[in-house]
C-alpha cells in the first residue's frame, strides 16, 4: 500500500511538471481540416501533393516546401503553426505566428493564435500583450476579452480579469440573439461564465454549442474542463474522450485526460495519455 501511494504521488508530481492550465477558446476552426486541405494541394516538385484530411504529417511536408518557394508568404507560416499548436509544440508554433506577424503586422488570426500559444504555454503576460494588440485593432472581439480575462486570471489579476469576462458577455449577449447559428458565441460566453463561476449557465452554453456544431472537438474539450474542475469524472471522461475521437491529434486533450485517470486511480492510462501528449508535441 505504500508503495502504491508513493507511485501515485510521484505520478501526480510528474503530471503537474507537465500540466498546462487550459481555459480557453480559440478563433474558430471548425473548417480547419478542410483549408488545410485546400492549402495543401499546391505542386511541389512538379506534381500536386494532395493530402488525406486530417493527415498533418503530410500537411507539415507541404506547408515546408511551399515556404521554401515563398518565404513571404504570411498565410503559410500560420497554417504552420495552427497543426504545431494542435499537436502541442507550443514553441514552434510560436515561432511561425510570430512569422506570420513580422510580414504582416495587423494580421489578427495570427495575433490570437499566438496569444493562445503563450496562454497555453504559461506565458501569460505575453498573451496578455497579444489579446490586447487585437482589441486595439477591434474592440469588439469578444473571444479577445474572454481569453485576456483568463490570462489575466492565470496572473491573479482578478479586477482586470472580471473586466474583461464582463465585457465578453455584453458583447456576446448582443451577437447571439443576431448570430443564434454560430456555435462559437455561445462557446465563447460560456468560457467566460466558466471563469466567473457561473457555472449553470456555462454548461447552457457549452450545451448549445454542441447542439449547433457536434463535431467541433473543442467545445467537448472546454466542457470536460469544466466538469473535471468540479470533480464529476464521468462526464469529463465523456467529453475528453469525444473530443479525441473527433481529432486525434488535440495534444492537450490527452493531457488533461492524463490529469483525470490520475484522479481516479488509473495511473497506465494516465501514463500513456501523457506519452501520446509527448509524442505529438514532438512532431
Amino acid at each position: 500500500m505504500l508503495k502504491s501511494k508513493s507511485i501515485y504521488a510521484a505520478f501526480i508530481c510528474l503530471l503537474l511538471a507537465f500540466s498546462i492550465n487550459v481555459f480557453s477558446q480559440k478563433e474558430s476552426v471548425e473548417n480547419v481540416q478542410n483549408e488545410e486541405v485546400k492549402q495543401s494541394r499546391k505542386e511541389t516538385d512538379n506534381k500536386e501533393e494532395r493530402c488525406k484530411l486530417k493527415d498533418y504529417d503530410c500537411y507539415l511536408k507541404s506547408y515546408n516546401a511551399q515556404i521554401k518557394e515563398n518565404p513571404e508568404n504570411p498565410e503559410l507560416y500560420y497554417n504552420r503553426g495552427k497543426i504545431y499548436w494542435l499537436r502541442g509544440n507550443y514553441k514552434k508554433s510560436i515561432s511561425d505566428f510570430s512569422k506570420a506577424i513580422e510580414l504582416k503586422s495587423d494580421y489578427q488570426n495570427a495575433l490570437f493564435m499566438r496569444g493562445l500559444a503563450y496562454e497555453y504555454d504559461s506565458q501569460y503576460k505575453l498573451s496578455v500583450n497579444d489579446y490586447t494588440e487585437i482589441i486595439k485593432l477591434n474592440p469588439t472581439d469578444s473571444t479577445a476579452f474572454v481569453n485576456r480575462g483568463i490570462s489575466y486570471q492565470n496572473i491573479n489579476d482578478e479586477t482586470k480579469s472580471k473586466q474583461d469576462f464582463d465585457k465578453a458577455i455584453e458583447i456576446l449577449d448582443q451577437e447571439i440573439p443576431l448570430y443564434s447559428y454560430d456555435s462559437q458565441r455561445y462557446a465563447f460566453r460560456a468560457s467566460a461564465f466558466r471563469s466567473l463561476g457561473e457555472i449553470d449557465k456555462s454548461i447552457a452554453d457549452f450545451y448549445q454549442a454542441i447542439q449547433l456544431n457536434p463535431t467541433y472537438f473543442e467545445n467537448y474539450f472546454q466542457r470536460g474542463i469544466l466538469y473535471l474542475n468540479q470533480s464529476n469524472y464521468s462526464l469529463a471522461l465523456e467529453d475528453f474522450n469525444k473530443s479525441i475521437e473527433l481529432e486525434s491529434q488535440f495534444a492537450a486533450a490527452y493531457k488533461k485526460r492524463a490529469i483525470l485517470f490520475v484522479k481516479i486511480g488509473e495511473l497506465n492510462k494516465a501514463r500513456d495519455d501523457l506519452n501520446k501528449f509527448e509524442e505529438l508535441s514532438k512532431k
